[in-house]
This record gives C-alpha cells, sequence and structure tokens, in this order.
C-alpha cells in the first residue's frame, strides 16, 4: 500500500515535475490532491483499525486469568492512538488545502503521520517487553510451574551438553 501511496504521489502531474515547475509547462495534467489524501488517510485508519481489532477474538479465547487478559487486551489496545493520529491526520489535511501556505501547514500532517507510525511499532513491540516486565514487577505475572513447557522442552534442558541433540530425537520436532 505504501509503495503505491509513493508511487501516486511522484506521479501525480504529466510531466513529473509540474508539481513544481507548473509555469515551465504550457500544458500538464495533476489529479486532485485532496481527494488522493483522504484515500490515503482513510485506508490507513482502515487498516489501523483492522490492525487492532484482529488478535482481540483470538485475546480473548484464551484460556487465562481475567487479569492476564485483561492486560493483554489493555497493552493491545494501545494501537488505538494509531487510530487517533490518523483521524487527526485527516483534520490537518483539509486544513492544509485551505490554506493560502501549503508548505508551511504540511507540519500538522507530517507530525500527526510520524505519531501514528511510532505508537504503531511501540504497539506492536510492546510484547516483546514482556521478559523485562517479568524482571521488574515479578509479582505482576507470576509464573506458572508444571505442564507449561512440553515433553521435548524439558529433555533438552535436562540433557548433558556432551550428548548430541540427535540422540534425543529432537531433530524430528525442530523439522
Amino acid at each position: 500500500m505504501s509503495v503505491a501511496f509513493i508511487l501516486a504521489t511522484i506521479f501525480q502531474c504529466s510531466p513529473v515535475d509540474a508539481v513544481y515547475n507548473k509555469e515551465k509547462y504550457k500544458h500538464y495534467r495533476c489529479s486532485e490532491p485532496i481527494p488522493f489524501w483522504y484515500a490515503t488517510a482513510a485506508l490507513s485508519l482502515v487498516t489501523d483499525i483492522w490492525i487492532l481489532l484482529l488478535p482481540l477474538k483470538t485475546v480473548l479465547g484464551l484460556h487465562l486469568e481475567a487479569k492476564k487478559r485483561f492486560v493483554i487486551v489493555g497493552l493491545l489496545s494501545l494501537g488505538s492512538f494509531a487510530c487517533i493520529a490518523s483521524t487527526v491526520r485527516m483534520v490537518y489535511i483539509v486544513q492544509l488545502y485551505q490554506s493560502s501556505d501549503p508548505s508551511w501547514d504540511t507540519f500538522g500532517v507530517s507530525i500527526s503521520s510520524g505519531i501514528e507510525l511510532a505508537v504503531a511499532i511501540i504497539a506492536a513491540s510492546i510484547p516483546a517487553t514482556k521478559p523485562i516486565v517479568n524482571k521488574l514487577f515479578p509479582k505482576l505475572f507470576p509464573r506458572t510451574t508444571g505442564g507449561s513447557r512440553s515433553a521435548s522442552h524439558r529433555a533438552h534442558l535436562s540433557m548433558p551438553y556432551s550428548q548430541p541433540m540427535m540422540s534425543h530425537g529432537l531433530a524430528a520436532e525442530i523439522y
């Protein structure tokens, strides 16, 4: 989707440099920018919402304590800030094209686009922080004992380092 948006931005005028040098050409053709940027922002918002809602059914179906499920849903819902930034960008697009100096007033669109991207990356990276959270706050997610690990994993942990993994039949499981 991003590649399509970039190509559409580059080739929005024919000839291409008519975007910046309209006086240079007697005859040029450019697409309307407002519908394009609305479509871009709307598609971005739809994909943000879709990515936000996609894992909820799976998370709610997990056999976890309510506290853990609530924390996971809370962490995933941080992605809603990306949706808010995308909505704010739509407002700035309207202001941008009503502006007398669009090159100066593009800051709102740029900042909200950057915030949307940064928040989406942060929200997607939060699950990887669980080991750090476990280390800093061990009582938040107490470890369960017992059958949480597979038999092959327990066998791997208990085998001496001098024995190859093949002797325990783990190669078949790895491949």
